[in-house]
């Protein structure tokens, strides 16, 4: 899914955008990288080190294929730096999109789950029988 309510960079998202539209299962891998730069003629991304994404973006293939799709998308040619996490990019620069997706999606869950238990009619079940809600939801996590 394109955009998602993310908080991550204008550019990175673009690129995602460019990368799905040229070539869908390169962009599955790209969204668990995480965004370093895109300045001065070169995209730096930073994967998680030994992450099967960071060993497949590195190939060489991998590497032209992209670049080819950031020249096609922003008329211009792009180099390409892929980072190890921690590796040269300093610290983690910021979340991956699947990583921003899933805490989102977390967030949302537990937001659900507050406003089920906070409703009047489950408060008065719990008053009337004494008892308390130990989960909520088809999950069953409590």
């Amino acid at each position: 899914a394109p955009a998602d309510n993310l908080n991550q960079p204008r550019e990175w998202l673009e690129v995602l955008d460019a990368v799905r539209a040229g070539f869908p299962p390169m962009a599955a891998r790209l969204e668990h990288g995480h965004f370093v730069s895109m300045e001065g003629g070169s995209l730096e991304v930073a994967f998680e080190t030994g992450s099967s994404h960071h060993d497949y973006i590195r190939e060489d293939a991998s590497i032209r294929r992209l670049e080819q799709i950031l020249e096609k998308r922003f008329g211009r040619r792009f180099k390409v730096v892929i980072h190890e996490t921690g590796a040269g990019a300093g610290s983690r620069v910021s979340r991956s999109v699947v990583e921003e997706r899933r805490r989102n999606e977390a967030e949302q869950q537990q937001k659900v789950r507050d406003e089920a238990v906070a409703h009047p009619i489950i408060q008065d079940a719990v008053k009337v029988f004494g008892g308390r809600v130990v989960h909520s939801g088809k999950d069953g996590k409590k």
